[in-house]
């Protein structure tokens, strides 16, 4: 449990306490059920579609892909813009080089 979620978990307990509205007859899984669904009612597990999850999935993998594929481009760009500045900067060098010594 994160930092934040306790801070929220002791708080909406305190806030019942204050407001008379906290039962003492509740056990801890039953608090904490409360807690995590953010009603007074308890939620039983859903059915997962696969299908659905499944697209989703393959979804964020084609962003991420496309992402992915842009950052490359990027770092290829910059990498070549580098590699021909760098030889800027060498024959610069060795006309100078040439000059003096010619």
């Amino acid at each position: 449990m994160a930092g934040r979620d306790l801070k929220k978990l002791v708080h909406e307990h305190r806030r019942n306490l204050s407001a008379g509205s906290f039962n003492y007859s509740k056990t801890k899984d039953d608090l904490l059920n409360v807690y995590i669904s953010g009603s007074q009612r308890q939620r039983g597990y859903t059915d997962v579609d696969y299908d659905t999850l499944f697209k989703n999935i393959q979804k964020e993998k084609e962003v991420g892909k496309t992402r992915h594929d842009k950052i490359k481009r990027l770092v290829s760009k910059s990498k070549r813009s580098k590699e021909q500045d760098m030889i800027k900067e060498h024959k610069k060098a060795w006309r100078k080089m040439y000059n003096l010594l010619g």
